[in-house]
């Protein structure tokens, strides 16, 4: 069922996304006055489709993908002067528009994602959704080593397991997502952590830094849940063994456990089963947790842990769009600012960064997933959140100055303005200049889909 869900919410996620995207180059290319001959949801084969006043309709088999066809665009690599200069001269051709209609028609996809993206993030503001979040008391990641070099700005600094975060910089923070986002921002800046130690209250300074092989700043802490369980996956492991939804974790191989990084710390040694003592209303009991191994990976055993569940406000309809327009310009800049960061610091594993198709359309199920093992609720906000995402990621994308994107197309809407005289040969080669660059892209992006997934 899991595996339905997440190739279904999936496609659907990713083709509504192309669809928003060609509808905005489809409606453009209508009211710039030049003639749309085909619009396809996915490429290939057709599967089903019609034609009404010319315009050919249609869904294609492979529906990770899309295109809206216009008159007079240089797709064919046959493409000679004669049928340039043709298109150039016929009404409703591409070719034919003025270099603005162009650019508007080019930039009328991207531009669709990222409104898109603001109407969405307003709906979700409008009608509230469901925080899963955890609160800012913390563990320090030195304590609970893996094979991943931890970061030590916490610790050097003089944080301890078990303190809360009170605030960051004089402003308050509730939530663990909330520090998160602060550190995320502040690379290489000394931040003014408020600090609660028991009784006692008090300031330190901390400077968050980048781990060996990411790409994003921390402070070396993890967030401290309760090891009360609060799902347990039919079928799987923990539903074998006995677990139920209410359970506390007492212990893991004899291993006290305080919360739930403490448990999942126990797995580092791959064991075949776990031996638990838990609580069930108040009453301490025992089992084995038998745990399922594939190419030396662990299997997920089944077992979701209590976090905070927070209700966001509801926005009157003004407020919300401009809460949605907010939250788009912020993953905007943080997708510029992430970009900045690969190209400083390089890429070590393409896995790490680059996703294809396939990885985007697990991602976006997965959202959903998650989400619907807390509530339906939260499920479609997870789900519609991420899709906002990679529609704004997809928006900029676009927009970058590489022949055949659209950012590619609006240069060369710019160039033939300047220069009258423009021959097919230069066009192709431009386009084919561009269309090298995808197919690498394309190959890298399966290739990392394949090695993220196979492990090779």
């Amino acid at each position: 069922m899991d595996i339905i869900i997440i190739v279904v919410f999936g496609i659907f996620g990713l083709s509504l996304i192309v669809l928003v995207h060609e509808l905005g180059h489809y409606f453009a290319a209508r009211i710039c006055k030049v003639r749309v001959e085909k619009f396809s949801i996915g490429f290939g084969k057709k599967l089903a489709g019609f034609t009404h006043k010319g315009i050919t309709y249609q869904i294609s088999w492979f529906l990770l993908g899309g295109y809206c066809k216009l008159k007079g665009e240089m797709s064919k690599p046959d493409f000679t002067e004669e049928d340039f200069q043709k298109a150039k001269n016929e009404e409703g051709s591409f070719l034919s528009a003025s270099p603005l209609r162009k650019i508007i028609i080019v930039a009328a996809g991207p531009l669709a994602n990222i409104i898109f993206a603001a109407l969405i993030f307003s709906i979700i503001a409008l009608i509230g959704y469901t925080i899963e979040t955890s609160s800012t008391k913390i563990i320090l990641q030195t304590e609970y080593p893996t094979d991943i070099q931890p970061v030590t700005a916490a610790r050097d600094a003089g944080l301890e397991t078990g303190d809360t975060v009170v605030a960051i910089n004089g402003k308050e923070i509730n939530y663990f997502d909330d520090m998160l986002k602060a550190v995320s921002e502040n690379q290489g800046k000394s931040l003014l952590f408020t600090v609660k130690r028991g009784d006692d209250i008090f300031d330190i300074s901390i400077t968050p830094e980048q781990a060996p092989g990411e790409y994003v700043p921390r402070i070396g802490v993890y967030a401290w849940t309760d090891p009360v369980i609060s799902m347990v996956e039919k079928g799987k492991p923990a539903d074998k063994a006995g677990l139920m939804e209410g359970d506390i974790i007492l212990s893991a191989n004899q291993v006290d456990v305080e919360h739930t990084v403490a448990f999942y710390h126990v797995f580092n040694t791959k064991p075949g089963e776990v031996s638990l003592s838990f609580e069930r209303n108040g009453e301490r009991k025992n089992t084995l947790l038998h745990l399922d191994y594939k190419d030396n990976v662990m299997q997920d055993p089944g077992i979701y842990f209590k976090r905070l569940l927070i209700p966001s406000p509801r926005y009157n309809p003004f407020t919300a769009l401009i809460r949605g327009i907010e939250r788009t310009g912020e993953i905007l800049g943080l997708i510029i600012k992430s970009f900045a960061i690969l190209f400083r610091v390089g890429v070590k594993n393409v896995s790490d960064v680059v996703a294809g198709p396939i990885r985007i359309t697990q991602m976006v199920g997965q959202q959903a997933l998650t989400g619907f093992n807390v509530g339906f609720g939260e499920g479609m906000s997870n789900f519609f959140n991420f899709i906002c995402l990679i529609s704004v990621l997809l928006g900029f994308m676009n927009l970058l100055p590489i022949p055949v994107l659209d950012g590619g197309h609006i240069i060369l809407a710019l160039i033939m303005g300047v220069r009258k005289k423009m021959g097919p040969r230069f066009v192709m080669r431009y386009q084919l200049v561009g269309f090298s660059i995808i197919v690498m892209l394309t190959i890298l992006a399966v290739f990392s889909d394949i090695s993220y997934f196979f492990k090779f």
